[in-house]
């Protein structure tokens, strides 16, 4: 293993990167091990060993193994299970998405409008809008940055200067040996007409309690902010909102242990029936259905 030169330098240093989510971090699951994570930021998470068995919001149970990556879109409730002993790399996007100064993540959505046959200004993509999750796999090129991320972390080299340039360096590599048809499946959680926007409406949208001041802390005009986010997100600003809470919900029932009055209480209804009707309304199925089809969660 590779020695670190001055540790105590680099400890004592204000860049040392401390904080309780830092942009990157090695995880180890033992078999069977569960966790539920509510990613705050965008993250990119590599299954460097093992295997793990995920769900996303209302998406279901999917497999990823060793070699594979995964994007995880902010405020999207993920559950985890390691199938075997398993060891994960996080990487986290406290900034915005960007694969390289001259091709923006917006420029993916071109990609995929041509690739469906859509029609410039006429897209189908909806921001924030993950269907299961797109895996990619390892190259060489990914496999030999991982191994110098993962010997210089061990080591103890969390400088914020550094790890932003690593971070940097990945998105470099995505750009670079990644097709950009895999690339706009793998961010397509994020991808919209305007990135920061929706970027940043997602990872903040339930901080506040109402429109006026989401659209206050953006700089908009309430009436401005509705007419740019039904622009970015196809829809009113209200509707969104209550669809992410459902899914969350429905998250929540399909993967949780909670009872349903706890998960309604939890998700702000006053009364058990309003919770019901919520549901069905977005499902065809009431919470009691969902987690009786479910095989985890709730069933153990």
């Amino acid at each position: 293993m590779a020695k670190l030169l001055y540790a105590g330098e680099h400890l004592d240093c204000p860049n040392y990167d401390n904080r309780h989510r830092p942009a990157i971090e090695e995880k180890f699951m033992g078999q069977g091990q569960r966790q539920e994570v509510q990613p705050w930021v965008n993250k990119i998470m590599f299954v460097l060993e093992g295997e793990i068995e995920y769900s996303m919001g209302d998406s279901g149970y999917h497999i990823a193994r060793r070699g594979q990556f995964l994007f995880l879109p902010a405020n999207r409730s993920l559950w985890v299970r390691a199938v075997q002993e398993t060891h994960l790399g996080i990487v986290r996007l406290y900034d915005k998405i960007q694969l390289c100064d001259c091709f923006r993540l917006e420029n993916l959505l071109a990609i995929g409008q041509a690739k469906s046959g859509q029609k410039k200004g006429n897209s189908k993509q909806v921001a924030g809008d993950p269907g299961p999750g797109f895996l990619l796999e390892v190259n060489p090129v990914m496999e030999s940055y991982l191994e110098m991320l993962g010997l210089c972390h061990r080591a103890g080299l969390k400088c914020r200067y550094y790890n932003e340039g690593k971070i940097r360096e990945l998105m470099f590599i995505l750009r670079a040996f990644y097709p950009k048809e895999d690339l706009y499946r793998f961010f397509s959680p994020t991808l919209s007409t305007d990135t920061w926007f929706s970027q940043f409406i997602m990872s903040n949208y339930n901080k506040y309690d109402n429109l006026s001041e989401l659209a206050a802390v953006m700089k908009y005009t309430v009436s401005g902010f509705e007419k740019k986010f039904r622009k970015v997100f196809a829809e009113a600003p209200y509707a969104w909102m209550r669809r992410q809470r459902a899914r969350e919900a429905y998250h929540c029932i399909n993967t949780s242990n909670m009872t349903l009055k706890e998960i309604s209480s939890m998700f702000g209804f006053n009364s058990h029936p309003a919770f019901i009707r919520f549901i069905r309304q977005h499902y065809g199925l009431t919470p009691g259905q969902i987690r009786k089809n479910s095989t985890k969660g709730g069933n153990g």
